[in-house]
């Protein structure tokens, strides 16, 4: 090995699974260093050492102090650094291709500040380079790969890389985790009994919503982190494989080249990927994204607490509620009734909604899609003006439903003046076809539109124009904030297909409505439907596709969630079972998202009925409770949850939106730091119909200093004063069925 004056030894591991006779020596935190040696080559520095293979150019040692390897050598395929899919003029499949054996070079540049291993793989269809910088004091080395096809007239149709192995070795084969990317956060267990398989997020889409993965060991305590560095949001793809027999996983992200669909094309990652060993668990691993992801664009209007451009209503708001007038029996007299019940209630505490198909189109239809108006300005039904002004006395502020991207080819052209230029601004797919909205959207008339289009765009501001002139004050735009069906028109004015065209679109359409609307009403609103990261600036809430699904994690609230506002999708019971009402709204109230939607267009409201006493009652307690502590809940920053022991019994529930089953501790918590002042709560909610007892530690990171005081608020707010918090004592309660305990450390 290569060393130096400033070469110290800070650990030693015996490399047997590589046969090493000597002990690796890491370096000082000044130098990043090159390695040559045992038919090897690589980089390290003090935090980590990567290290490929001089006979395959694979990936072979991966490593930082205390962790060891972690790369599986089970099979050389799974080691692929690297796979494209190079697509050859005048066909339409693109063909796969790997790194061919012994076909590489290798070199090194930079200096001990920060070095560059450049490593040029050939294959049968092209070559690419790849580069792996890592410097003095990194934590992750950076990835990046420069794919060319040999024939010039192709073009590079998908790149996955970096592809890293990762094996926990004599750990427990069944204690291993994969952080999915999976809407807010999922955790997928996988060991020897596992089936194979492999999982994929495309992003921007309506799954992954963030730019990480994770695998790693509970018992080791140690894992595998990759994150896609990107600020501009080019669209990609998540990928996880699982392998039994290794007991082993594959991360990889699949890359999808700006301009894809031309000739001729090929690929430059403008981005880094930082990917490497790490210490801890998901929560670790959210905590390093979010190291990078509150420096981005989409972070920049700064703390939610501290944002001047959300109204101040909408920043307190504690319920969302659903109108919808989208069939004749959802009455606006109905909503109005409902919305009066529930706001008594709940003591008149602010509130948003979403109104569904408010305007009139002239006729109704079966399946609901012309009642909603896509793409057609249309004037407000008959009482709906009035209604706003109900809603507006009772709290509740009301957005319009507005669909970004459905264009409803139904309407009757000379009702709807434009409309044959509709089919200029659709999306087209890679063989020019118009791309429908749907699985069934051809039966339905329902075109799915290109946001990137000027066209496209002026329609839906001047229906939302139309909405917030008639009293309503915002805009909540489906379909919105997430992906889109990939678009190769040439006359559109964007990419043929891949880079950013999904993102950018989007943000200049959300930019130019809020700047019109808001000359309309300066504090008009905008939401989408559970919008991916990059729209955290420029949406002012979120709706949630889904409350709850099994193995759920916080990552949303863990990484950003005190940057941005969110409310949940609905709120609904099953009969003589309210636990899975209970738990979904105790994960609502744990993370300070917005309880919701209630639905209020039916003929009885289910919290007004008898069976949904204890329903009713809990939501009461729990709306009290989120209306005094949104500097905790909502504004703060959410730190490790407790973890009980197994006294405390885990109960399964379907979850509403899915009825998928889900599992989860009878008591739930969240631990969150206040902005204002650094007091911490620890909040816990029993969601069942017993009395339950846990125990836990108490953190030495809670109280700054031996001076902390315990205290315990009650849902008014009033704060009643506790025995002295004392840094690492365990602390043990009881807590009544349905009950919270709010603690304060200040």
């Amino acid at each position: 090995m290569a060393s130096t004056g400033k070469n110290v030894v800070i650990l030693c591991l015996l490399l047997m699974s590589l046969g090493y006779a000597e002990e690796f020596k890491y370096a000082d935190g000044s130098s990043a260093l090159t390695y040559q040696s045992n038919g090897e080559f690589g980089l390290y520095n003090s935090n980590v050492a990567i290290i490929f293979s001089d006979e395959s150019g694979n990936l072979k040692f991966f490593s930082k102090p205390g962790i060891g390897n972690i790369i599986c050598e089970k099979s050389q395929r799974m080691n692929h650094i690297w796979q494209a899919e190079i697509l050859a003029p005048d066909t339409n499949k693109p063909v796969s291709t790997f790194p061919l054996p012994k076909k590489f070079s290798y070199e090194f540049g930079g200096n001990e500040k920060s070095r560059t291993l450049v490593i040029t793989y050939a294959a049968s269809a092209c070559k690419s380079i790849v580069n792996v910088t890592l410097g003095a004091d990194s934590e992750f080395p950076k990835w990046r790969i420069n794919v060319i096809p040999n024939d010039p007239c192709a073009s590079v149709w998908t790149v996955s890389f970096p592809r890293i192995s990762y094996t926990a070795n004599l750990q427990d084969s069944e204690d291993n985790y994969i952080v999915v990317p999976y809407r807010r956060g999922k955790l997928m267990q996988f060991g020897k009994s596992s089936p194979k398989y492999t999982t994929e997020q495309p992003y921007p889409g309506p799954s992954a919503k963030f730019q990480f993965t994770a695998v790693y060991n509970k018992t080791a305590s140690s894992g595998l982190y990759m994150a896609a560095e990107d600020g501009e949001g080019y669209s990609k793809s998540l990928s996880e494989s699982v392998y039994p027999d290794s007991v082993s996983a594959v991360l990889s992200f699949r890359h999808f080249p700006d301009n894809r669909g031309r000739a001729g094309i090929s690929f430059k990652m403008p981005y880094d990927v930082s990917a490497g060993p790490y210490s801890g668990d998901w929560y670790d691993a959210a905590r390093i994204y979010r190291q990078w992801w509150t420096k981005q664009t989409w972070a920049g209007k700064g703390l939610l607490i501290n944002r001047t451009d959300i109204p101040e209503w909408l920043k307190n708001s504690i319920i969302a509620y659903r109108f919808s007038t989208s069939t004749p029996g959802r009455t606006v007299e109905n909503n109005i009734k409902n919305l009066r019940f529930v706001q008594q209630l709940t003591g008149n505490l602010p509130a948003n909604a979403i109104w569904y198909a408010p305007f009139d189109p002239g006729k109704e239809t079966p399946d609901g899609l012309m009642d909603t108006g896509h793409g057609h300005k249309l004037p407000l039904k008959t009482g709906v003006t009035e209604a706003l002004a109900e809603a507006a006395k009772l709290n509740t502020h009301v957005e319009a439903y507005v669909q970004s991207m459905i264009y409803d080819i139904r309407f009757d052209p000379s009702q709807a003046p434009g409309s044959s230029d509709a089919w200029k601004y659709v999306t087209r797919d890679q063989y020019g076809k118009e791309v429908w909205y749907g699985v069934d959207g051809i039966n339905y008339g329902a075109l799915a539109m290109c946001r990137f289009t000027e066209w496209w765009q002026d329609r839906l501001i001047e229906i939302g124009k139309s909405a917030v002139e008639s009293g309503f004050d915002g805009i909540y735009l489906d379909s919105f904030g997430k992906g889109s069906p990939e678009c190769f028109c040439a006359s559109h004015g964007h990419s043929i297909g891949g880079g950013i065209t999904a993102l950018a679109g989007q943000r200049e359409l959300i930019a130019r409505m809020k700047k019109e609307l808001r000359r309309i009403n300066k504090d008009a609103v905008f939401s989408g439907e559970d919008a991916v990261e990059a729209f955290r600036d420029l949406l002012d809430t979120n709706l949630y596709s889904l409350n709850l699904w099994q193995d759920y994690i916080p990552l949303y609230r863990v990484i950003w969630g005190d940057y941005s506002l969110g409310y949940s999708r609905t709120m609904r019971s099953e009969k003589g079972n309210p636990l899975p009402f209970m738990g979904e709204t105790a994960v609502m109230f744990l993370e300070g998202t917005a309880f919701g939607r209630i639905f209020l267009e039916g003929q009885n409201i289910f919290l007004a009925q008898k069976e949904y006493e204890i329903e009713k009652n809990f939501l009461v307690k729990c709306t009290a409770y989120a209306n005094v502590s949104l500097d905790y809940l909502r504004f703060g920053e959410y730190l490790r949850p407790l973890k009980f022991d197994e006294s405390v019994p885990v109960v399964e529930f379907k979850a509403t939106a899915e009825n998928s089953k889900t599992k989860m501790p009878g008591i739930l918590n969240s631990v969150v730091r206040n902005h204002k002042d650094g007091s911490v709560a620890v909040v816990l909610v029993n969601i069942t119909d017993k009395p339950l007892s846990c125990k836990f530690t108490a953190e030495t990171t809670w109280g700054k200093n031996k001076k902390s005081e315990l205290y315990l608020m009650d849902q008014s707010g009033n704060k009643t004063k506790q025995a002295k918090f004392v840094q690492g004592e365990e602390i043990s309660l009881t807590i009544a069925p349905g009950d919270i305990k709010f603690y304060i450390i200040k």
